[in-house]
């Protein structure tokens, strides 16, 4: 079967590159179309589709404002299988529009729930998986890379209880890069042992942050989202606790359900709940090199054994 894939993202800020996505589905004559923002008009994606006569179309969903152009594609009656990328935190925009999909896979099993309650009948769960071709182990030895504590990505209330904690009970360096950190962190922001990376960084310079950190928090992200308005909890793990593991990195991760089901080795993964787990754990780990090194070592090949975007992609393509 003749397949094709569109990419629809709100923001520059798709998860996955495009330069990984056209690889994996080269092998299977399997062109690719991405809607980025606003770029290109809808009218020349569809034309392109056009062209390709595909006997089903795979649509990767981040972030909303796709409804009239899925529906236009509902239209023409070739079969849509949609994941979804973002939910829980789209997933009062989602539900509307689940019915266009002929299939429909989410990265929270606690919204593939909800689409089944709502009468949709192949709705499955399909967690985020790593884009080996940009995340993988490259340590860097300059210092503004290297740090006893790291977080990535946009600030949070909870991480940032967490490293207020962790500042005022250890002299570990602690360094967050992403949007939003000083406002967050504005009363500990003079600490020397901080370092506030305030701004967005590109995937290439992301990963030099993972594989040079002693210990990356990861989870501890989630925020009140306007579509989703019943505050939906995430059971299941985040882009950044692959992006980090496939770049061999030690973590401490949010306890989150489906998180244990997918690495359920104490070898493998440590969570925690808690900021007074975190600093427990962290205190744990960051005195014992070995055992640190050991374990990222073992998630990185659990990672590349089955929890590539690739093997994602290979699961939707195989199942149509």
């Amino acid at each position: 079967m003749k397949a094709a894939c569109l990419v629809i993202s709100e923001t520059l800020s798709f998860p996955y590159s495009r330069e990984s996505i056209d690889i994996i589905l080269k092998d299977d004559d399997c062109p690719a179309f991405y809607m980025i923002g606003s770029d290109p008009p809808v009218t020349e994606i569809a034309k392109s589709l056009d062209k390709v006569s595909p006997n089903y179309i795979l649509v990767l969903i981040s972030g909303t404002g796709w409804d009239s152009f899925i529906t236009d594609l509902y239209r023409t009656d070739i079969p849509l299988i949609a994941w979804f990328l973002d939910d829980p935190n789209t997933l009062d925009y989602n539900k509307r529009f689940i019915h266009y999909f002929h299939t429909l896979y989410s990265v929270e099993k606690n919204a593939v729930a909800i689409y089944k309650r709502l009468g949709h009948r192949r709705a499955a769960y399909l967690p985020h998986g790593a884009d080996v071709n940009v995340f993988h182990p490259e340590q860097r030895e300059h210092s503004v890379y290297q740090s006893d504590i790291c977080v990535v990505g946009s600030a949070c209330t909870k991480a940032a209880e967490i490293i207020r904690f962790l500042i005022s009970q250890t002299d570990w360096r602690i360094t967050t890069v992403g949007r939003g950190w000083n406002e967050k962190l504005t009363n500990c922001s003079i600490s020397p042992r901080l370092k506030l990376i305030n701004y967005w960084i590109s995937p290439r310079f992301e990963r030099y942050f993972y594989s040079s950190a002693k210990v990356v928090l990861t989870g501890f992200s989630e925020e009140a989202a306007i579509y989703n308005a019943a505050s939906i909890p995430s059971a299941s793990p985040p882009v950044e606790l692959f992006r980090a593991a496939a770049c061999g990195a030690f973590q401490i991760t949010q306890r989150r359900r489906e998180t244990a089901n997918l690495f359920p080795s104490a070898k493998l993964s440590v969570h925690a709940g808690t900021k007074e787990e975190c600093l427990a754990l962290a205190n744990l780990y960051l005195a014992d090199n070995n055992k640190r090194l050991l374990m990222g070592e073992a998630t990185l090949r659990e990672i590349n054994i089955e929890h590539t975007l690739r093997h994602r992609l290979r699961t939707i393509t195989a199942s149509p």
